[in-house]
Protein backbone atom coordinates (compact mmCIF):
# COMPACT_ATOMS: atom_id res chain seq x y z
CA UNK A 1 0.00 0.00 0.00
CA UNK A 2 1.08 3.19 -0.47
CA UNK A 3 0.77 6.64 2.00
CA UNK A 4 -1.45 8.36 -1.13
CA UNK A 5 -3.88 6.12 -0.62
CA UNK A 6 -3.82 5.92 3.33
CA UNK A 7 -4.25 9.64 2.95
CA UNK A 8 -7.03 9.34 0.13
CA UNK A 9 -8.74 7.01 2.73
CA UNK A 10 -8.59 9.36 5.83
CA UNK A 11 -10.10 12.28 3.28
CA UNK A 12 -12.92 10.32 2.28
CA UNK A 13 -14.04 9.09 5.33
CA UNK A 14 -13.81 12.37 7.05
CA UNK A 15 -15.61 14.46 3.94
CA UNK A 16 -17.81 11.63 3.21
CA UNK A 17 -18.03 12.03 -0.30
CA UNK A 18 -15.75 11.26 -3.02
CA UNK A 19 -16.30 14.21 -4.73
CA UNK A 20 -15.76 16.25 -1.71
CA UNK A 21 -12.73 14.41 -1.15
CA UNK A 22 -11.46 14.68 -4.54
CA UNK A 23 -11.14 18.54 -4.14
CA UNK A 24 -9.69 18.81 -0.59
CA UNK A 25 -6.80 16.26 -2.66
CA UNK A 26 -6.74 18.27 -5.53
CA UNK A 27 -7.28 15.68 -7.73
CA UNK A 28 -10.59 13.73 -9.73
CA UNK A 29 -13.38 11.71 -8.01
CA UNK A 30 -12.11 8.90 -10.60
CA UNK A 31 -8.45 8.91 -8.96
CA UNK A 32 -10.46 8.60 -5.49
CA UNK A 33 -12.26 5.90 -6.30
CA UNK A 34 -9.75 4.16 -7.81
CA UNK A 35 -6.88 4.46 -5.07
CA UNK A 36 -10.45 3.31 -2.63
CA UNK A 37 -10.40 0.38 -4.45
CA UNK A 38 -7.19 -0.15 -4.91
CA UNK A 39 -6.51 -0.30 -0.56
CA UNK A 40 -10.13 -2.23 -0.66
CA UNK A 41 -8.42 -5.06 -2.84
CA UNK A 42 -4.88 -4.95 -0.91
CA UNK A 43 -6.21 -5.25 2.56
CA UNK A 44 -9.41 -7.45 1.53
CA UNK A 45 -11.82 -5.98 3.36
CA UNK A 46 -14.44 -3.38 2.47
CA UNK A 47 -13.82 0.43 3.76
CA UNK A 48 -17.21 2.09 3.05
CA UNK A 49 -20.71 1.29 1.68
CA UNK A 50 -22.66 3.86 -0.27
CA UNK A 51 -25.47 5.56 1.40
CA UNK A 52 -27.79 8.15 0.39
CA UNK A 53 -26.16 10.42 3.25
CA UNK A 54 -22.93 9.36 1.52
CA UNK A 55 -20.21 7.71 1.73
CA UNK A 56 -20.14 5.25 5.26
CA UNK A 57 -17.45 3.92 6.96
CA UNK A 58 -17.76 0.04 7.39
CA UNK A 59 -17.01 -1.89 11.08
CA UNK A 60 -13.85 -2.48 9.33
CA UNK A 61 -13.18 0.83 8.00
CA UNK A 62 -13.25 2.56 10.91
CA UNK A 63 -11.09 0.62 12.83
CA UNK A 64 -8.18 0.94 9.92
CA UNK A 65 -8.65 4.58 9.70
CA UNK A 66 -7.21 5.27 13.13
CA UNK A 67 -4.19 3.00 12.11
CA UNK A 68 -4.32 5.13 8.27
CA UNK A 69 -3.82 8.12 10.78
CA UNK A 70 -1.33 7.27 13.15
CA UNK A 71 0.61 6.07 9.77
CA UNK A 72 0.20 9.46 8.12
CA UNK A 73 1.23 11.15 11.29
CA UNK A 74 4.42 9.10 11.61
CA UNK A 75 5.42 9.52 8.12
CA UNK A 76 4.84 13.44 8.80
CA UNK A 77 7.02 13.22 11.61
CA UNK A 78 9.89 10.99 9.71
CA UNK A 79 9.76 14.29 6.81
CA UNK A 80 9.98 16.66 10.02
CA UNK A 81 13.09 15.39 11.51
CA UNK A 82 14.48 14.84 7.91
CA UNK A 83 14.11 18.21 7.39
CA UNK A 84 15.89 19.23 11.06
CA UNK A 85 18.93 17.56 9.52
CA UNK A 86 19.45 19.55 6.31
CA UNK A 87 21.49 22.41 6.16
CA UNK A 88 19.15 24.79 4.22
CA UNK A 89 15.65 25.02 4.88
CA UNK A 90 13.69 23.35 1.34
CA UNK A 91 10.63 23.23 1.52
CA UNK A 92 7.29 24.62 -0.82
CA UNK A 93 4.74 26.31 1.91
CA UNK A 94 0.83 27.23 0.82
CA UNK A 95 -0.25 30.28 2.56
CA UNK A 96 -4.10 31.22 2.73
CA UNK A 97 -4.11 35.35 2.05
CA UNK A 98 -7.36 36.88 3.28
CA UNK A 99 -6.72 39.98 2.18
CA UNK A 100 -4.74 42.47 -0.33
CA UNK A 101 -0.81 41.35 -0.34
CA UNK A 102 0.42 45.32 0.50
CA UNK A 103 -2.37 44.78 3.42
CA UNK A 104 -0.47 41.28 5.10
CA UNK A 105 2.68 42.70 4.36
CA UNK A 106 3.63 39.86 1.82
CA UNK A 107 5.80 41.50 -0.49
CA UNK A 108 8.04 42.08 2.49
CA UNK A 109 7.57 38.65 3.89
CA UNK A 110 8.62 37.36 0.36
CA UNK A 111 11.79 39.16 0.54
CA UNK A 112 12.74 38.52 3.79
CA UNK A 113 12.44 34.46 3.18
CA UNK A 114 14.42 34.72 0.25
CA UNK A 115 17.03 36.43 1.90
CA UNK A 116 17.24 34.26 5.02
CA UNK A 117 15.94 31.00 3.40
CA UNK A 118 15.75 31.07 -0.43
CA UNK A 119 14.92 27.32 -0.68
CA UNK A 120 11.74 28.19 1.41
CA UNK A 121 9.32 28.80 -2.04
CA UNK A 122 5.51 30.59 -0.77
CA UNK A 123 2.67 29.41 -2.61
CA UNK A 124 -0.11 32.57 -2.03
CA UNK A 125 -3.81 31.03 -1.84
CA UNK A 126 -6.53 34.01 -2.02
CA UNK A 127 -9.21 32.94 0.64
CA UNK A 128 -11.57 34.42 3.34
CA UNK A 129 -10.82 34.42 6.88
CA UNK A 130 -13.55 31.62 7.42
CA UNK A 131 -12.42 29.13 4.92
CA UNK A 132 -8.52 29.75 5.73
CA UNK A 133 -9.28 28.25 9.21
CA UNK A 134 -10.89 25.44 7.95
CA UNK A 135 -8.54 24.89 5.57
CA UNK A 136 -5.78 24.83 8.04
CA UNK A 137 -7.92 22.71 10.48
CA UNK A 138 -7.98 19.85 7.43
CA UNK A 139 -4.37 20.65 6.60
CA UNK A 140 -5.01 22.20 3.62
CA UNK A 141 -2.93 24.50 4.10
CA UNK A 142 0.72 24.84 5.64
CA UNK A 143 -0.19 28.28 7.01
CA UNK A 144 -2.62 31.37 6.64
CA UNK A 145 -3.73 35.20 7.84
CA UNK A 146 -7.22 35.29 9.00
CA UNK A 147 -9.08 37.93 11.05
CA UNK A 148 -10.66 36.50 14.45
CA UNK A 149 -12.28 35.39 15.76
CA UNK A 150 -9.93 33.20 17.43
CA UNK A 151 -10.82 29.62 16.57
CA UNK A 152 -11.31 26.96 19.67
CA UNK A 153 -9.00 23.58 18.44
CA UNK A 154 -6.28 22.81 16.10
CA UNK A 155 -4.29 25.32 15.17
CA UNK A 156 -1.47 27.46 16.61
CA UNK A 157 -1.78 31.27 16.44
CA UNK A 158 -0.31 34.40 16.78
CA UNK A 159 -1.99 37.85 16.88
CA UNK A 160 -0.26 40.29 14.19
CA UNK A 161 -2.34 44.01 14.64
CA UNK A 162 -5.67 45.37 15.14
CA UNK A 163 -7.16 46.47 11.62
CA UNK A 164 -9.66 48.98 11.47
CA UNK A 165 -13.28 48.45 9.65
CA UNK A 166 -15.56 50.62 8.27
CA UNK A 167 -19.02 50.29 6.54
CA UNK A 168 -18.80 50.47 2.45
CA UNK A 169 -22.60 51.81 0.70
CA UNK A 170 -22.86 53.07 -2.37
CA UNK A 171 -22.25 57.03 -2.87
CA UNK A 172 -26.18 57.17 -3.61
CA UNK A 173 -27.12 56.26 0.08
CA UNK A 174 -25.73 59.75 1.49
CA UNK A 175 -28.90 61.02 2.50
CA UNK A 176 -29.94 57.68 4.46
CA UNK A 177 -26.29 57.55 6.11
CA UNK A 178 -26.46 61.08 6.88
CA UNK A 179 -28.21 59.85 10.61
CA UNK A 180 -25.31 57.73 11.18
CA UNK A 181 -27.82 54.89 13.11
CA UNK A 182 -27.52 51.74 12.56
CA UNK A 183 -31.25 51.05 13.43
CA UNK A 184 -32.29 53.71 10.57
CA UNK A 185 -30.38 51.46 7.84
CA UNK A 186 -31.02 47.84 8.93
CA UNK A 187 -33.59 48.05 5.96
CA UNK A 188 -31.58 49.26 3.68
CA UNK A 189 -30.19 46.06 1.35
CA UNK A 190 -26.47 44.50 2.61
CA UNK A 191 -23.89 42.34 1.40
CA UNK A 192 -23.39 38.32 3.10
CA UNK A 193 -21.06 36.30 2.63
CA UNK A 194 -21.38 32.34 2.07
CA UNK A 195 -18.69 31.14 4.65
CA UNK A 196 -17.68 32.69 8.08
CA UNK A 197 -17.13 36.18 7.72
CA UNK A 198 -15.77 37.88 11.02
CA UNK A 199 -16.45 41.23 9.48
CA UNK A 200 -20.36 40.48 8.53
CA UNK A 201 -20.12 38.79 12.71
CA UNK A 202 -19.37 42.37 13.77
CA UNK A 203 -22.50 43.97 12.13
CA UNK A 204 -24.81 41.31 12.35
CA UNK A 205 -23.77 41.91 16.47
CA UNK A 206 -24.35 45.62 16.13
CA UNK A 207 -27.51 45.28 14.53
CA UNK A 208 -29.14 42.63 17.14
CA UNK A 209 -27.89 45.64 20.04
CA UNK A 210 -30.51 47.50 18.06
CA UNK A 211 -33.17 45.31 17.59
CA UNK A 212 -32.66 44.93 14.06
CA UNK A 213 -31.76 42.30 11.61
CA UNK A 214 -30.19 43.34 8.33
CA UNK A 215 -31.98 42.46 5.30
CA UNK A 216 -29.07 40.65 3.06
CA UNK A 217 -29.50 40.41 -0.89
CA UNK A 218 -26.78 39.10 -1.85
CA UNK A 219 -23.50 36.93 -1.24
CA UNK A 220 -20.59 37.20 -2.27
CA UNK A 221 -17.08 36.80 -0.57
CA UNK A 222 -13.97 38.34 -2.24
CA UNK A 223 -13.86 41.98 -1.18
CA UNK A 224 -12.88 43.16 -4.68
CA UNK A 225 -16.80 41.29 -5.97
CA UNK A 226 -17.64 43.40 -2.60
CA UNK A 227 -16.71 46.49 -4.36
CA UNK A 228 -18.43 45.90 -7.49
CA UNK A 229 -21.84 45.65 -6.33
CA UNK A 230 -21.61 48.06 -3.58
CA UNK A 231 -20.18 50.65 -6.85
CA UNK A 232 -23.30 49.48 -8.57
CA UNK A 233 -25.85 50.53 -5.73
CA UNK A 234 -26.59 46.32 -4.78
CA UNK A 235 -25.65 47.11 -1.07
CA UNK A 236 -23.28 47.54 1.54
CA UNK A 237 -20.69 45.95 3.94
CA UNK A 238 -18.03 45.97 6.47
CA UNK A 239 -14.79 46.42 5.06
CA UNK A 240 -11.34 46.57 5.64
CA UNK A 241 -10.35 50.50 6.26
CA UNK A 242 -7.36 50.69 3.47
CA UNK A 243 -9.47 48.24 0.89
CA UNK A 244 -12.50 50.81 1.50
CA UNK A 245 -10.56 53.85 0.84
CA UNK A 246 -9.16 52.06 -2.10
CA UNK A 247 -12.68 52.19 -3.24
CA UNK A 248 -13.33 55.59 -2.70
CA UNK A 249 -10.96 57.16 -5.07
CA UNK A 250 -11.84 55.23 -7.85
CA UNK A 251 -15.50 56.47 -7.45
CA UNK A 252 -19.11 55.49 -6.57
CA UNK A 253 -18.41 54.12 -3.03
CA UNK A 254 -19.01 56.23 0.25
CA UNK A 255 -17.61 55.55 3.97
CA UNK A 256 -19.28 55.43 6.95
CA UNK A 257 -18.22 55.32 10.02
CA UNK A 258 -20.89 54.92 12.67
CA UNK A 259 -18.53 53.72 15.63
CA UNK A 260 -15.07 52.30 16.26
CA UNK A 261 -14.70 49.08 14.61
CA UNK A 262 -11.50 46.74 14.42
CA UNK A 263 -10.83 43.30 13.95
CA UNK A 264 -7.99 41.42 14.70
CA UNK A 265 -5.14 39.98 12.34
CA UNK A 266 -3.80 36.31 12.89
CA UNK A 267 -1.27 34.30 11.52
CA UNK A 268 -1.80 30.65 11.90
CA UNK A 269 -0.82 26.80 11.05
CA UNK A 270 -1.82 23.39 12.07
CA UNK A 271 -1.24 22.37 15.81
CA UNK A 272 -0.27 18.81 14.10
CA UNK A 273 2.70 20.68 12.15
CA UNK A 274 4.15 22.03 15.80
CA UNK A 275 7.57 20.50 15.08
CA UNK A 276 7.85 21.42 11.45
CA UNK A 277 11.20 23.15 10.63
CA UNK A 278 10.16 24.96 7.58
CA UNK A 279 6.90 26.20 9.15
CA UNK A 280 8.80 27.44 12.39
CA UNK A 281 11.26 29.39 9.92
CA UNK A 282 8.07 30.97 7.90
CA UNK A 283 6.20 31.79 11.76
CA UNK A 284 10.07 33.74 12.79
CA UNK A 285 9.83 35.25 9.20
CA UNK A 286 6.05 36.57 9.50
CA UNK A 287 6.96 37.84 13.13
CA UNK A 288 9.42 39.64 12.05
CA UNK A 289 8.34 41.15 9.24
CA UNK A 290 5.55 42.82 11.49
CA UNK A 291 7.89 43.29 14.36
CA UNK A 292 5.79 41.24 17.08
CA UNK A 293 7.02 38.26 19.39
CA UNK A 294 6.11 35.15 17.48
CA UNK A 295 4.53 33.60 20.69
CA UNK A 296 1.51 31.63 20.37
CA UNK A 297 -1.79 32.77 22.49
CA UNK A 298 -4.60 30.33 23.55
CA UNK A 299 -5.06 27.30 25.07
CA UNK A 300 -2.77 24.14 24.31
CA UNK A 301 -5.37 22.51 21.90
CA UNK A 302 -4.77 25.55 19.49
CA UNK A 303 -1.34 27.09 20.16
CA UNK A 304 1.74 25.82 19.30
CA UNK A 305 5.42 26.24 19.46
CA UNK A 306 7.04 29.89 19.00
Amino acid sequence: MELYQLRTFVTVADAQSVTHAAERLYTTPPSVSAHIKALEQELNVTLFVRTPRGMVLTPAGELLRGRAEQVLRAAEAVLAEAATLQVQLAADLSIGVNAAPSLLRVPQLISAAQRAHPGLRLQLVASVSGRIRDQLRRGELDAGFFFGPLPHAGLCVFALNQVDLVVAAPRSWEPQLAGGRWEDIACLPWIASTVDCPFEAISDALFAGYGRTPRKVVMADDPLTKVDLIRAGVGAAVLEEGEAQEAVQEGGVLLWRPAQLSATLYFAWPSTRDEDPALSALCELVAQVWGVAAGKIGNNESTGPS
